[in-house]
């Protein structure tokens, strides 16, 4: 439980990523939330998914080390604060 709070308290936050839906340059919004109830992955992301034309929101739970990759590969990019 302590691993996934010192993630959160680092990473928590609004970020981004290059959409693979897209043939133009457009970024979609990926939110690292919070805490998930499943065990096996542990933190709760919010992100867009299309199937087809339709545009839905996912809430969907990712592991420490997979998220870590992401952010670290630069494939999220962290939103700015205002």
């Amino acid at each position: 439980m302590n691993e996934i709070n010192d993630f959160l308290s680092q990473y928590k936050g609004q970020y981004k990523f290059i959409s693979p839906y897209h043939k133009t340059k457009k970024y979609l919004p990926f939110t690292i939330a919070g805490h998930s109830y499943n065990s096996e992955f542990p933190i709760q992301v919010n992100t867009i998914q299309y199937r087809g034309w339709s545009k839905e929101n996912v809430s969907s739970g990712y592991t420490i080390q997979s998220l870590l990759e992401k952010i670290n590969s630069k494939f999220l990019i962290k939103e700015k604060s205002n």
